[in-house]
């Protein structure tokens, strides 16, 4: 399924464009302060694709283990931590499209994620 399908399939109600955006920017940035919303999940409920912030770094969510992202790469692991609150980079929006198995379809990552 594209994003589009996974997107309607997981939000019925928001299945225009102008929808989809006006959704992701309320989960991007608070309308009162114009600052960077972050969201709090926890790491093993999280799907692989989600974006997670662990000490101040961008690390990609996928299978055991978390990569850490950065422009040139993704230079190393970390193993995954159960029963771990995290910071969430990836809006919830998404995290359900990845949850519906959207990523399975997309051959979207890095080749330097592949180990």
């Amino acid at each position: 399924m594209n994003f589009t399908g996974s997107w309607r399939a997981t939000h019925p109600d928001q299945t225009r464009a102008g929808a989809i955006d006006a959704q992701l920017q309320r989960e991007r940035i608070d309308e009162s302060t114009h600052a960077r919303r972050l969201h709090h999940a926890e790491l093993d409920e999280l799907p692989d694709g989600a974006f997670i912030v662990n000490e101040g770094k961008a690390w990609l969510v996928r299978g055991a283990e978390l990569l850490r992202w950065t422009p040139s790469g993704y230079t190393e692991t970390e193993r995954r931590l159960r029963r771990r609150s995290v910071v969430l980079l990836t809006p919830p929006s998404i995290v359900e499209v990845l949850r519906s198995g959207w990523i399975s379809s997309v051959p979207f990552l890095h080749p330097s994620s592949i180990r």
